[in-house]
């Protein structure tokens, strides 16, 4: 019997042993992010690989979860389906539909007591088209196709982040979603413009402390930036769709109830 909740407890034996997974989802070295595989290759963080290949811990409903381990602590490198209703624009009318995969880095264990602040890497180097020259927050080297965001205690437990910035006149801040982390640029420059971004952690599951996988979750978007920097390329809009909730089986026959309905009155 399929759950809808899957609760996933990472012991070290898992880093040691083969993982079964709950699918085939799989990686190789080279299909992980930039900044992943380079940490990798430094001894930076610990992935169990078996003759070359990474298997997830959990698949479903549109995502692939891996767990690695860095200085001792777990966590899951979650990688979701980009679907259809992704898009990116600039300020000087280029638009694209975007596909391919983006991934997260998130802990399995979050405790309010032990932590002031989560940072949550987000890897966008294999979207589909490429269209990292638009971001306005380019990563450092080895992987600009980075940003790293830090969801406060309380937006950590709610799941969902939002931060927005203003420079028009003075610099404000608002929200409980920042910029920063070990991996990315730690300052963001907003100029003359507003800035606002939304990261729902859809599927994830923090409210119990332990990292569950909520395949029921309704929320569709993963990320939705806007920044209306008006007289360059830098300004851009994203939105990243990743989970298609079905209409309610009810839902088509009570509009084919009132199809049949109209045909009838007329």
């Amino acid at each position: 019997m399929k759950t809808s909740r899957c609760r996933i407890l990472i012991l070290t034996v898992l880093l040691t042993t083969p993982i079964h997974p709950v699918s085939a989802a799989s990686l190789t070295a080279g299909e992980l992010p930039v900044s992943v595989r380079v940490a990798l290759e430094r001894g930076e963080i610990q992935m169990n690989f078996v003759d070359g290949v990474l298997q997830s811990a959990v698949s479903g409903g549109g995502i692939s979860a891996y767990a690695y381990t860095r200085g001792g602590v777990p966590y899951m490198l979650v990688e979701y389906s980009v679907l259809p209703g992704s898009t990116w624009s600039n300020s000087i009318n280029n638009t694209a539909d975007l596909s391919g995969a983006v991934f997260l880095s998130v802990p399995v264990y979050f405790n309010e007591a032990l932590f002031d602040g989560v940072e949550i890497p987000i890897f966008f180097d294999q979207l589909v088209p490429d269209v990292g020259s638009g971001f306005f927050f380019p990563g450092e080297a080895p992987d600009p196709l980075q940003v790293t965001m830090v969801l406060e205690n309380s937006a950590m437990t709610a799941g969902s982040g939002y931060y927005h910035l203003s420079g028009e006149p003075d610099y404000l801040e608002s929200g409980n979603m920042g910029f920063g982390g070990p991996f990315t640029n730690p300052f963001f420059f907003c100029i003359e413009c507003a800035f606002t971004a939304q990261l729902d952690l859809v599927f994830l599951d923090y409210s119990n402390t332990l990292l569950q996988f909520n395949f029921d979750d309704p929320r569709t978007t993963l990320l939705n930036m806007f920044d209306s920097y008006e007289t360059s390329p830098y300004g851009f809009g994203l939105n990243l769709v990743v989970n298609q909730v079905p209409l309610p089986a009810t839902l088509p026959l009570f509009v084919s109830a009132l199809f049949a309905l109209a045909i009838r009155r007329r």
